[in-house]
């Protein structure tokens, strides 16, 4: 994602550098990549939320929301 990301900035440099003309033509159409990222950095968000529950779980701590993020949400509350 990181080397992505690095790619795409360092391209727009480029063209802005190389081709100060284009260079518009060439950031409104990285603008309109802007769902495709908010999707990757979603999934590599609650990826790793996962994987840190999953090692937290792993080295014996009590899973801190058992039921879901809304039971906590509950309990904090004072609901049932």
């Amino acid at each position: 994602m990181a080397i992505s990301w690095a790619a795409q900035m360092l391209a727009i440099a480029f063209v802005i550098v190389t081709r100060p003309a284009d260079a518009g033509a060439v950031i409104a159409a990285m603008a309109s990549l802007g769902t495709i990222w908010s999707v990757g950095l979603s999934v590599l968000g609650i990826y790793v939320y996962k994987r840190s529950q999953d090692k937290a779980v792993a080295a014996g701590a009590v899973d801190a929301a058992p039921g879901g993020m809304f039971a906590g949400l509950m309990k904090r509350l004072g609901g049932a």
